[in-house]
């Protein structure tokens, strides 16, 4: 059974199932590609 389920495999939303397993709960990510293409295609050039 999942507790979380996570949208998303960019950095934030690798962060929010990273939170939840530190929190205890069981997260699961979903992602349109495979889990590398999140990381890897994120824009390196943003700045906030």
């Amino acid at each position: 059974m999942v507790d979380v389920a996570v949208v998303g495999a960019g950095p934030c939303g690798l962060a929010a199932a990273i939170a939840a397993q530190r929190a205890g709960l069981r997260a699961v990510v979903f992602d349109r590609g495979c889990l590398v293409n999140g990381i890897a295609s994120y824009p390196t050039y943003m700045s906030f």
